[in-house]
C-alpha cells in the first residue's frame, strides 16, 4: 500500500457495522463516505463560525 496516498483507520467493531450499513444504504464506498462526511462536517463548522462572528459583530455594533 502506498502510505503517501492511503492510511488505515481503527474503528470499533460496533461502529464499523453501523458505518458499513450506512455506506451500503447510500451506495458509497467506505473511503468516499468518509471523505463526504468530513467535507460536510468542515462546511458545517465553517458556517457555525461565520454565524458566531456575525452575531458578535452585530452585538458589538449595538453596545455603546
Amino acid at each position: 500500500m502506498d502510505t503517501t496516498k492511503w492510511k488505515s483507520v481503527a474503528i470499533r467493531v460496533d461502529v464499523y457495522g453501523k458505518y458499513s450499513k450506512f455506506c451500503n444504504k447510500k451506495k458509497w464506498s467506505k473511503s468516499d463516505a468518509l471523505e463526504i462526511l468530513m467535507a460536510q462536517y468542515t462546511a458545517a463548522k465553517k458556517a457555525e463560525a461565520k454565524e458566531i462572528a456575525e452575531l458578535k459583530a452585530a452585538n458589538n455594533g449595538k453596545v455603546a
